[in-house]
């Protein structure tokens, strides 16, 4: 948020230098509202256009957030992409719990595509996704299945979400990330080690063990970051039970 403000404090000040108004200002203050209506137009150029603009905008699409969060579940695969991106520059604690469902539906998309971008908005969200949590501890502790493509790319993903969402909530998910330790691919399993270590304070004391005791045997791992993440993680947990 802070990054935002800064790059459109930046540009209003290119501007004055140059005596300019802002172009989008009157766009922003009148049109907005009836930019985002075209979401809902049934021709999918209207809502592909509209969409688009709104993700040009930046955070300063945060007016109609409401109605770019209501189009994750337009029909049409370029609009939802599009959405996804619009999202992640949109303020997290503004993203309601409808719109984190709709997520969480596109989470299980066959599109690995689609699927790895709505956990990356999941991410940009953070905290306010947690109700996310349990559909982002399916996919990081389940391989291939179903005819679902959760390759490497989406499980990482996840891990990365359920960092951004913390907290207890991210915890619940930890006996999951644990079985992610054991993956056959190494890129899961380093990943899976530090989202370990990345979750932050941990107050339940029988998780707290299980997770250092599975730590620990990845400390024998063949792979050296695997190692390296999982020697961190067990500091990181030794850390916040001294805390307690």
């Amino acid at each position: 948020d802070d990054a935002a403000v800064m790059k459109e404090d930046d540009r209003g000040k290119i501007l004055k230098s140059f005596d300019a108004p802002d172009p989008l200002g009157p766009i922003i203050d009148k049109d907005l509202p009836a930019i985002a209506r075209l979401l809902t137009e049934d021709d999918v150029r209207f809502r592909r256009g509209a969409i688009d603009f709104l993700e040009l905008l930046d955070h300063q699409a945060e007016p109609v957030i409401g109605e770019i969060c209501g189009a994750l579940s337009d029909s049409d695969r370029f609009v939802r992409f599009s959405v996804l991106r619009t999202i992640k520059n949109l303020p997290g604690q503004k993203v309601n719990s409808d719109a984190v469902r709709a997520l969480t539906n596109l989470l299980k998309d066959p599109d690995p595509d689609l699927s790895k971008s709505a956990a990356e908005a999941i991410e940009a969200i953070g905290p306010a996704a947690a109700e996310a949590v349990g559909p982002l501890a399916f996919i990081i502790a389940n391989r291939e299945i179903d005819m679902r493509n959760w390759d490497v790319e989406i499980r990482v993903a996840a891990m990365k979400a359920l960092v951004a969402i913390g907290g207890q909530s991210a915890w619940t998910a930890v006996p999951q990330v644990l079985l992610a330790l054991t993956d056959t691919d190494v890129r899961i399993r380093r990943s899976a080690a530090e989202t370990i270590g990345r979750l932050g304070r941990l107050e339940d004391a029988e998780l707290a063990r299980r997770a250092t005791a599975a730590l620990q045997h990845a400390l024998r791992d063949d792979d050296a970051e695997v190692r390296l993440n999982a020697s961190e993680a067990i500091l990181s947990i030794a850390a916040t039970r001294k805390e307690l």
